[in-house]
């Protein structure tokens, strides 16, 4: 991955959704929504929610699930969650807990899925 255009530091706490159309580097903590053209979540990261992006590759950790073309869990990757792909590169070492789905285009898939289906419920089952 080039150089990111946007750097979440790893002293810096974000609450809420990260969206650009550039590369994003995540050293710190997010809760919440990462959507980017690339996006690094570097092995001392935490992200709670989606990742959505072009080309992903994760060192740290996640809780959420990752929408992306290509998508690399490296070594140090922590992952739990639904992972949507149409190339993934798990490396030896990787831990991920969850579902791994192949799609042709999983960023309009992210697009289409209700937040519901996203956290794996079904939305009759939540309705009031």
């Amino acid at each position: 991955m080039k150089k990111a255009a946007f750097v979440i530091g790893p002293t810096v706490r974000i609450w809420g959704t990260v969206d650009t159309d550039q590369s994003i580097e995540v050293l710190g903590f997010v809760d919440g929504r990462i959507s980017g053209a690339e996006v690094h979540v570097a092995q001392t990261a935490m992200v709670t929610g989606d990742i959505i992006a072009t080309y992903v590759v994760v060192e740290g950790q996640v809780l959420g699930n990752i929408f992306a073309d290509s998508l690399v869990l490296e070594e140090t990757a922590n992952v739990e969650g639904e992972i949507y792909h149409a190339e993934l590169d798990l490396r030896v070492g990787a831990n991920f807990e969850g579902r791994s789905r192949r799609h042709d285009k999983p960023k309009t898939l992210a697009a289409t899925m209700s937040v519901y289906e996203r956290a794996g419920e079904d939305d009759r089952t939540l309705a009031p």
